[in-house]
């Protein structure tokens, strides 16, 4: 299971999922098999700044991209690109006609080396394809 987080990764993000109202858990979904977008996907295309100009080109605005080599760090209302990519034509960052964009040319090394749970799920793949 793959979710976005929405905050950032204190370390308790499987036991505030198990709190939540009417989330009950399958036997087979144990802290293992959660990965965290964390705050969220758009994190992880703040960490791949190739991807982001591939998709708006010349109207990124880079110097509106917040800054910060832990991509996961970066407050939840900041990453989510709309300043970064408001005005000169086309329309501003939107997760629902952007993102799969976006996340089909992620490089992956780049992210892995701006967000520490992708590498994460790098790794959970990885041990249940083996």
């Amino acid at each position: 299971m793959l979710l976005d987080s929405d905050q950032i990764d204190d370390g308790t993000l499987f036991l505030q999922l198990q709190q939540k109202a009417n989330w009950k858990p399958a036997r087979a979904v144990g802290e293992n098999s959660v990965c965290w977008m964390v705050q969220c996907m758009e994190a992880w295309f703040l960490a791949d700044r190739n991807g982001l100009h591939s998709v708006f080109g010349e109207r990124l605005k880079v110097r509106s991209l917040p800054g910060g080599a832990d991509v996961e760090t970066i407050t939840h209302p900041d990453v989510l690109l709309k300043n970064a990519t408001r005005g000169s034509g086309g329309s501003p960052y939107h997760k629902g006609i952007h993102a799969g964009k976006l996340l089909a040319r992620l490089d992956p090394e780049s992210v892995r080396k701006g967000a520490r749970n992708f590498q994460r799920l790098i790794n959970v793949v990885s041990e249940k394809l083996d």
